[in-house]
């Protein structure tokens, strides 16, 4: 299989107030990993979690604060974030325009891939 697609074009679900996801690569699509653009409005939160796979992130817009624990380490477009699993993370959207991010997240146990919906 074979997939070409461009973020923009991927419905926009509301995952809580101000922060949103796309679906980008789905359970339908992978068996070891799925990606999903995430979309922060400003002066919202993805809240903390942690989950037992790692997982990447590659800001396409906007600024903010990635935290991890104690951490606050700021990031803006072309910012690169690792995050190994366990550990507790969140992304804060410091800025004026939207927080963009593609997550790249390894599958795992029972929340091995997330449903499309």
């Amino acid at each position: 299989m074979i997939k070409v697609i461009k973020h923009d074009d991927v419905e926009r679900l509301e995952r809580s107030p101000g922060v949103y996801r796309r679906p980008l690569i789905t359970k339908d699509e992978a068996e070891s990993f799925w990606m999903i653009m995430w979309e922060i409005e400003p002066g919202f939160e993805r809240h903390p979690r942690a989950h037992p796979g790692e997982h990447g992130a590659a800001v396409v817009s906007g600024k903010g604060i990635f935290r991890s624990g104690e951490k606050e380490i700021p990031i803006e477009r072309g910012s690169i974030v690792f995050v190994s699993g366990g550990e507790e993370h969140a992304f804060i959207n410091t800025g004026k325009e939207p927080l963009r991010y593609i997550l790249v997240h390894t599958a795992f146990g029972e929340e091995r891939r997330p449903a499309t919906k």
